[in-house]
């Protein structure tokens, strides 16, 4: 109700109200049942009639009085609408959409102004970021109620359950910090994996080499524009990254047109190698415009920044877009090395369209160069019905495509992080995804001597498993910790690695199935070592990240596809990280 009257306000409000509640999931008040919010239908209100079982209508504003007594009050709210999946077994429920009451609802999770809110946001996660030390405790407890509560031990014995009082005591292993080589330094990731105070004065890997680019900004900032240029060179000239005098453009007024009026005198008059683009605030529809504008009908890497970090002029912010500029355009600032050679890794997610639940866009990119330096990428869009593998088995042609191009020759190794699986959906993968994948390769390498060796690997975020150092004061286990006994599954080929350190609460582990492995060479150390590896290698981010640095960028790319472009990226911009 209360986002309702904030919506009126504005004269476009039906549109924005329907943008900002498809996808979400609300509360009902009277029954406290969870829906999520498919469609909005402004062609109904709480007048509107629906048919009982005894074929009469009622209206929505009769039935809520006379089931729940509830007198409902505005009475041109337009009705939300919930699908319900479809189950079999329950025929009559095939197809059914439920209508709800906007007034009646009440919005579950953060909406965006709340994630704005930096305050707020810091002391959320006070309370939902547990330390060990607090979460063993709340462990205990609940356990001991579990084990202590009549109805709960009934329950338990009817299934011959027999849980544990205890915490699991295991034994893990730690690797050790790995070698971050910049392009004549080289430093350890440390205990943290963390390297963002050794970065700033080493010259990056490899750095672009950029003729002309360009700065559109709104006119009455360009005192702070001069000002935050002058330090993004001191900053970027200290890696060796060398960015000349920009074109600035000034614009008269931060709309999209502007802008994009500007990007096209730019684009047709110097050709820039990247854009830069300042924007009042973080709008979600002005970020967007842009973005679909240089990503999809054009094909110009870009950078936008809010003007709060222009004013703030913070050289560790800047830093990073210096890091993230270079990247863009193709360049690795940092790199881990990989012992094998000849070898092309892949990482593959998938997002849902948040407006549109039938339609998901499913990401691919892979390191096609020895060194894991050089990118392609792909996106393609699926909607429901479609099988995902026929998408899989195209963007795997075109990978193996981009790599021989870029080698002469195809690799002898092959490794795939499929991210983005469910429980459910490992036996498709396995039986269909991997069968296809095994059939693109034959057909590849059907005039080579021998057929790629080939590792498929499950990454799973989203589990509930934890671990803790040992002692009277237990801790988060260090980056680099493995867990591959007592906990894994003995009919898997499956371990849990610990990559990333985490300033408050409870780290999370990040756990891998190996479905398919036909390395001869590699022993599951192996697999492991190099798993580890692949995480230092995030160039938005100087440490370490939860998953290989090929599944993040395929999360990032599939994310950037699904909520901020809505469609698939110019195929201009494959070989670069532009999605950062």
């Amino acid at each position: 109700q209360e986002f309702m009257r904030e919506s009126h306000r504005d004269r476009d409000w039906f549109i924005k109200f329907k943008a900002a509640v498809i996808g979400t999931t609300v509360l009902t008040n009277y029954n406290n049942q969870t829906y999520r919010i498919d469609d909005v239908d402004d062609k109904s209100t709480i007048k509107s009639t629906f048919p009982k079982k005894d074929g009469t209508q009622m209206s929505y504003i009769d039935y809520y009085h006379q089931k729940w007594n509830i007198k409902l009050k505005n009475v041109g709210q337009p009705l939300l609408i919930s699908k319900k999946k479809k189950n079999v077994l329950d025929k009559s429920d095939t197809d059914r959409a439920i209508y709800l009451i906007p007034e009646l609802c009440i919005l579950t999770g953060l909406s965006q102004s709340m994630s704005d809110n930096r305050m707020m946001m810091r002391e959320l996660a006070e309370f939902t970021r547990v330390n060990p030390r607090e979460r063993i405790i709340r462990y205990n407890k609940f356990m001991n109620r579990l084990l202590s509560t009549p109805k709960s031990v009934e329950t338990l014995k009817n299934w011959n359950l027999e849980p544990g009082k205890n915490l699991v005591n295991i034994n893990g292993r730690v690797l050790p910090p790995q070698k971050i080589a910049c392009n004549t330094h080289q430093f350890s990731a440390g205990d943290r994996g963390d390297w963002s105070n050794a970065l700033r004065n080493a010259p990056m890997y490899t750095s672009a080499s950029i003729k002309r680019w360009a700065i559109v900004a709104p006119q009455n900032v360009m005192a702070d524009v001069q000002k935050f240029l002058g330090s993004l060179k001191r900053v970027s000239d200290a890696m060796s990254f060398f960015l000349p005098r920009p074109d600035i453009i000034p614009i008269p007024n931060p709309t999209i047109k502007s802008y994009t009026d500007a990007f096209e005198n730019a684009i047709n008059g110097m050709n820039p190698s990247f854009i830069m683009c300042i924007i009042p605030s973080n709008r979600g529809d002005t970020y967007s415009a842009i973005k679909r504008h240089l990503c999809v009908f054009r094909a110009v890497p870009s950078q936008v920044i809010v003007l709060r970090n222009v004013q703030n002029n913070n050289l560790s912010v800047i830093t990073k877009i210096a890091i993230q500029i270079n990247s863009k355009l193709g360049c690795a600032p940092w790199l881990v090395k990989i012992p094998r050679k000849n070898m092309l890794i892949i990482g593959f997610d998938v997002c849902h369209d948040k407006q549109n639940k039938n339609k998901s866009f499913g990401a691919l990119v892979a390191s096609i160069n020895d060194e894991q330096t050089v990118y392609y990428s792909c996106v393609t869009e699926h909607v429901s019905g479609q099988e995902l593998s026929d998408f899989f088995t195209a963007n795997m042609t075109k990978v193996l495509h981009a790599y021989r191009s870029h080698n002469n020759k195809l690799p002898s190794g092959i490794m795939i992080y499929r991210d983005g699986v469910g429980d459910g959906q490992l036996s498709y993968v396995h039986k269909t995804e991997l069968a296809n994948i095994k059939s693109v390769c034959k057909e590849f390498y059907k005039d080579e001597e021998e057929s790629p060796q080939l590792a498929f690997i499950i990454v799973k975020k989203r589990i509930s498993t934890r671990f803790f150092t040992s002692g009277q004061n237990p801790q988060n286990p260090p980056p680099g910790t493995i867990i591959d006994s007592v906990v894994t599954d003995p009919t898997m080929y499956d371990f849990y690695l610990i990559s990333q350190h985490v300033g408050q609460g409870t780290v999370t582990p990040t756990h891998y199935n190996v479905i398919e492995d036909t390395f001869k060479d590699w022993s599951p150390d192996k697999m492991q070592q190099v798993t580890y590896k692949l995480t230092h290698m995030y160039f938005n981010w100087s440490g370490t990240v939860r998953v290989p640095a090929l599944c993040q960028y395929a999360h990032k790319l599939a994310f950037f596809a699904s909520q901020i472009l809505r469609g698939t990226p110019n195929t201009g911009l494959n070989q670069l990280l532009y999605f950062l």
